[in-house]
């Protein structure tokens, strides 16, 4: 039987009069893959929000590994729908900006982030900044990003949303293997 990773127990959020996510209860075993679908508005992204601590909910916790952590941040990977590369950054900067937060990525940091470049065709691009790439290789740099914090638990908000259809299936698969 698998352990528990990720638990909500009743998830309330509001903005004003608007219920933006009604009282929601979820349970993500650990190893597990689940997808989030619904139409625009309805909720996705402000769950999200309130699992990565960016929002605190109005009512209800967020469990990892049963510790709550309702409110705080840092507990997870989370890519949001915009890349928000930092501009002034290079390809590897942005990969690594935790670890340059934290005071300076260290080389075995910097080796991982370009070899997720050089997996995912962006190898060339290492220290090139993000205005010289397109919409879809910024996407992947910020999905490299996610994957390089290391996080038992990624949140990904239309990760594909800006990537060519052969990129996307290539993604997705390397996902299914995951």
């Amino acid at each position: 039987m698998s352990a528990v990773k990720l638990a909500l127990r009743q998830i309330s959020r509001r903005f004003g009069t608007l219920t933006a996510l009604a009282p929601t209860d979820l349970e993500v075993q650990q190893g597990e893959f689940i997808c989030l679908v619904g139409p625009s508005g309805c909720g996705k992204s402000t769950l999200f929000n309130v699992i990565s601590g960016i929002l605190a909910p109005d009512i209800g916790q967020v469990l990892i590994d049963g510790r709550d952590v309702t409110g705080n941040s840092g507990h997870v990977g989370y890519m949001l729908q915009k890349d928000l590369l930092l501009p002034w950054k290079t390809v590897i900067d942005n990969i690594v900006p935790s670890a340059t937060v934290n005071g300076g990525a260290s080389r075995a940091q910097r080796a991982q982030g370009v070899a997720l470049a050089r997996r995912y065709g962006l190898g060339e691009f290492i220290n090139h900044y993000p205005a010289a790439l397109s919409g879809g290789m910024r996407q992947l740099v910020a999905l490299m990003r996610t994957l390089a914090m290391e996080h038992d638990i990624m949140l990904l908000d239309e990760p594909f949303g800006a990537l060519d259809a052969q990129t996307r299936l290539a993604m997705q698969q390397w996902f299914l293997q995951v």
